[in-house]
């Protein structure tokens, strides 16, 4: 029962408005003391979760896409895009949704409707009689 008193060092700490790192790190420090664990193996636990976790690959990957963006001021460029759609009105919205609505929904009646045909053939080759022709015209020649 003890071992929760991590859980109220992680409340009051964010209560208090605290760094949230150092918080988490004094819970983890507090349960794993308080589970009887030794120092070194919370020491341990903290490793390989921070080198098992993939937010340190994904770090080095992202700090030099970061520096090129913030050379080339590409939030300045990025804002007269973002600037245009402040002037669309509501009906300009609901209009470019539906919009999207009816082609994408377009797509998916075609998609299923090929699935569709796809399966009747499936099925029937598998079988032992073959897709009579009335249903071949109906569902469509592959």
């Amino acid at each position: 029962m003890l071992v929760l008193l991590g859980f109220v060092v992680v409340v009051v700490g964010f209560a208090l408005r605290r760094n949230p790192m150092l918080v988490v790190t004094v819970a983890g420090l507090v349960t794993g003391l308080l589970g009887g664990r030794s120092p070194k193996a919370i020491l341990d636990a903290f490793g390989t979760g921070f080198a098992g976790s993939r937010s340190i690959v994904i770090f080095p990957l992202v700090l030099p896409v970061i520096g090129l963006v913030e050379r080339n001021s590409l939030q300045k460029h990025s804002r007269r895009p973002i600037s245009r759609l402040a002037r669309l009105t509501t009906g300009r919205v609901f209009a470019l949704y539906l919009l999207l609505l009816l082609r994408y929904g377009l797509c998916s009646l075609l998609f299923d409707r090929q699935l569709a045909r796809d399966m009747a053939h499936e099925h029937h080759r598998d079988g032992t009689k073959a897709l009579p022709a009335a249903d071949r015209e109906r569902v469509g020649q592959r």
